[in-house]
């Protein structure tokens, strides 16, 4: 799922809508509806921003697996 599906199918939920997340995130609501369609990828700080309005962070943000910490690989083994 891209970005641009994730958001538009999570503002169609009850209490979520396009302008609230623009007056949430300070912006023109033509830039929102940008982000729906593609053509507008929302930059680090409003993603953060866009995850408190919507309660949750989008799919392709959130790790597929979990990545172990540098020092628990000990020549590319995982210990």
């Amino acid at each position: 799922m891209t970005f641009s599906t994730w958001l538009k199918t999570v503002l169609a939920r009850p209490g979520l809508s396009q302008r609230g997340l623009a007056r949430h995130l300070g912006l023109d609501p033509n830039q929102v509806s940008r982000m729906t369609t593609g053509k507008r990828r929302p930059q680090l700080d409003e993603l953060e921003k866009i995850a408190a309005y919507v309660g949750e962070w989008p799919p392709v943000l959130q790790p597929r697996r979990a990545i172990p910490a540098p020092e628990l690989v000990v020549r590319g083994v995982i210990m």
